[in-house]
């Protein structure tokens, strides 16, 4: 669904968020409920799509970011109020941050959605599915994602960088 009420999470969307607020911490955490979806009826093509369909959303919000950013910035001055260049910093934001979720919800790791649209075209067998699913696999398999996200999203952000510091005035 898109209604985000669905997704609030007592725990992980107002309270520890506003916990770090209010305890002054330089850094903001939280996460949001997942809506369970039953995929027992769908054909290949309905579970590509729906899995697809969160990591379509994050490269959408990504140009929309490049967008905004590249239509803000032309604000950023040295008399611009502070709100504002927090917003251009929040429009520049958009795309790095959505950009690395995309890439991350692409790895063919068990519960990603990488993994449905891997599982769906390649059509692992039930015994390779059980050995994939087992727990330990699952954390070995997100310590290689990890690793493979710390090398390329020193890449991206230098990029972003690049792009950003060619662009202002």
């Amino acid at each position: 669904t898109l209604n985000p009420i669905k997704h609030i999470d007592a725990i992980g969307s107002i309270f520890i968020p506003g916990l770090l607020f209010v305890s002054g911490s330089s850094m903001l955490f939280g996460w949001a409920k997942p809506i369970p979806v039953n995929m027992a009826n769908m054909s290949t093509g309905q579970k590509i799509r729906v899995a697809g369909a969160g990591i379509f959303t994050n490269l959408i919000l990504a140009m929309i970011g490049v967008g905004l950013f590249w239509g803000t910035q032309g604000w950023v001055t040295e008399a611009a109020p502070t709100w504002l260049l927090a917003i251009c910093v929040g429009c520049f934001l958009l795309f790095p941050i959505n950009l690395i979720l995309a890439l991350y919800n692409l790895l063919p790791i068990p519960p990603l959605d990488g993994w449905v649209i891997f599982n769906e075209i390649f059509g692992l067998n039930h015994w390779a599915m059980r050995w994939i699913q087992h727990p330990a696999a699952m954390i070995c398999g997100f310590i290689v994602a990890a690793m493979i996200m710390r090398v390329s999203i020193t890449p991206i952000m230098g990029f972003v960088s690049r792009v950003v510091h060619a662009s202002l005035p």
